[in-house]
């Protein structure tokens, strides 16, 4: 999702011609180089959650390997490394702490989310930050046209079923109200 939908209007007709996966899970490594070629950079600045190791299925590691990015990257599991990639379970009552206590900038270029299965409840927590591009996992199962997200539960952790996430109807409704377009 795009913060600058009248400078950007007609620039993104198609990112599936540009999709292209060097570490990203569906073509969002090359989705993204076009959305920051037609956008511009403000500070190369990401927050990726559900970063697993910071290299499999990253949205960011292209970027921070090849184009100079730096960032935060957090991930609830065991393969979190501490170092690279800080080990913090990600929920909506802790995201503005973590935020804070990492010194993630106010604003800054990228925020990907895929914790697999609160994205919804965590984005919507966001306070006072405001990232310029925010790509978020959908649940591929709910159906297209319908706002749908699981109940919120800080504790979630996927279980490998169906049932996770939310539409990309209801993310694309709180993108709107939070000032995004879908691109």
């Amino acid at each position: 999702m795009d913060t600058q939908p009248n400078k950007t209007s007609g620039l993104f007709d198609d990112l599936a011609e540009y999709e292209s996966s060097v570490y990203s899970q569906g073509g969002e490594d090359g989705a993204l180089a076009r959305i920051f070629d037609v956008i511009g950079h403000h500070n190369r600045y990401f927050v990726e959650f559900g970063a697993w190791d910071g290299l499999h299925l990253s949205n960011t590691a292209n970027l921070r390997l090849n184009d100079g990015w730096q960032g935060l990257l957090l991930e609830g599991s065991n393969n979190a490394d501490g170092e690279l990639v800080k080990r913090e379970f990600v929920n909506a009552d802790n995201i503005n702490q973590l935020f804070a206590k990492y010194d993630v900038p106010k604003t800054f270029d990228l925020l990907s989310i895929d914790i697999d299965g609160n994205e919804y409840w965590v984005w919507q927590a966001i306070e006072g930050f405001a990232p310029r591009v925010v790509v978020v996992e959908y649940n591929v199962f709910f159906p297209i046209d319908q706002a749908c997200t699981i109940p919120y539960q800080p504790d979630w952790v996927w279980d490998r079923s169906y049932y996770h996430g939310a539409s990309i109807a209801a993310l694309q409704k709180l993108g709107c109200a939070k000032g995004y377009s879908l691109v």
